[in-house]
């Protein structure tokens, strides 16, 4: 199994797939290698046919997430306010101070100061901040069970019976069409000049953008990729939809969007980053980082037990095992971290090797480049390694050393290849 080809694969056929949807954003064109959203299992379905039945089966859930998708809106600013700034992000509780102002996790910045600049979150959390600044938008819901709603649900299945039905048919286009129509009836854009989006790529995301640069020829669009790069960023493939400018945080993404995301130079600027500055290595330090989609704990443990037997990583009995934060309290998530420490103390393992910077990762992560960018040697067991492992023909920074079909070390070339730090004098607006 030659990775890097068919991962060469997976690109091209994901570019032929937007060039089908070129202007039309929606689920089946929006590819987040790390979830199981509808375009990346029809994606998946085109390489390996094991995955067509859960296409089926994912595309079903996703419509019947239609009856849950209805979002409120929670403006707190005047009407007909107009501003010449937009800032896109999410938000949780904790981003909030006593005062309402709002600092975000992705750029570390009180962004509610940027004057005349309207703030527009995806809020995450049940709890609405006691008090908010007036320049303020929150996109949120209620529980999930009791968002539940059949006319909703009904509406927006009359309202979308077009050519493009069933690519409308997902909770993503349903919560893209709502934000759009927000943004249509109570924003005013007429002296709107900048826009600046944390960047996903996400069909919500690509419609506002599209909408925006269709009424105003002289917008500035400005997205921020703020994360560090899974094996397969396919998700910030250029198109109709993308932002004016990219910016992004080391020569291997500006390499990478490039050659195989069709970005023209012109529009990446590679910049210090706003969100990774001084990461403590102890939080890297002798651990093993659990996912939380536990997809295939068979694979997962065996390799593991593979990688124990390798004897090649210094004292790892006394690894801490890291559920993910989302699976602390499930039972599932419990019982795995259990059974991998009793498999690694049933194998007798020497403590006589020197190196004390490891970190195991399972499953799909990005978590993997931040501990190289601070010195760690990193094991990866995947589940699927054709979407989860670097490749170091595509990921020239990278060695890469396959231990197993399932199980790899990650070495960095040279630091700040992926997350360059520093001073970063960018001005948002």
């Amino acid at each position: 199994m030659n990775i890097s080809n068919l991962q060469k694969r997976i690109i091209n056929e994901t570019e032929k797939i937007i060039r089908k949807n070129y202007f039309f954003s929606h689920s089946l064109s929006y590819f987040p290698i790390f979830g199981n959203a509808p375009g990346t299992i029809f994606l998946k379905s085109k390489i390996e046919s094991k995955y067509k039945f859960n296409h089926l089966i994912i595309s079903v859930k996703f419509f019947l997430s239609i009856f849950f998708s209805r979002v409120k809106f929670k403006k707190y600013f005047e009407a007909n306010h107009s501003f010449k700034n937009i800032y896109f992000s999410w938000g949780f509780h904790k981003n909030f101070d006593k005062n309402g102002n709002f600092k975000d996790r992705y750029t570390n910045k009180n962004v509610s100061k940027f004057k005349d600049t309207l703030i527009f979150l995806i809020y995450l959390d049940a709890q609405l901040p006691k008090k908010v600044k007036s320049n303020t938008v929150l996109v949120y819901k209620k529980h999930f069970y009791k968002n539940f709603n059949f006319l909703f649900f009904i509406k927006y299945i009359f309202k979308n019976l077009h050519s493009n039905f069933f690519k409308k048919m997902s909770s993503f286009s349903s919560l893209s069409d709502q934000i759009l129509d927000f943004i249509k009836k109570n924003i005013s854009i007429r002296n709107l000049k900048k826009v600046f989006i944390i960047y996903e790529g996400q069909p919500y995301q690509k419609n506002i953008i599209l909408y925006l640069k269709k009424s105003l020829r002289s917008i500035n669009v400005i997205g921020y990729d703020h994360s560090a790069p899974p094996a397969l960023p396919l998700n910030l493939f250029y198109d109709g939809c993308s932002p004016d400018k990219l910016l992004i945080t080391g020569k291997e993404q500006s390499q990478f969007y490039k050659r195989y995301l069709n970005w023209p130079k012109s529009k990446l600027k590679i910049i210090p980053s706003f969100r990774f500055k001084n990461e403590k290595k102890s939080f890297f330090q002798s651990r093993i980082f659990l996912p939380f989609e536990l997809d295939d704990k068979i694979t997962f443990l065996k390799n593991l037990e593979i990688l124990v037997k390798l004897n090649m990583i210094r004292n790892i009995k006394d690894f801490e095992i890291k559920i993910h934060p989302l699976g602390l309290k499930l039972k599932e998530h419990i019982e795995f971290a259990r059974n991998i420490r009793q498999m690694i103390k049933k194998n007798k393992i020497s403590n006589n090797l020197k190196d004390k910077n490891n970190s195991i990762f399972i499953g799909q992560t990005t978590a993997i480049i931040v501990a190289l960018e601070s010195n760690f040697k990193c094991y990866h067991v995947c589940s699927n390694p054709i979407f989860d492992s670097y490749s170091p023909k595509l990921w020239t920074s990278l060695t890469v050393k396959k231990l197993s079909n399932n199980l790899f070390l990650y070495e960095l070339k040279k630091k700040n290849s992926f997350i360059k730090k520093g001073y970063n004098n960018e001005k948002i607006f």
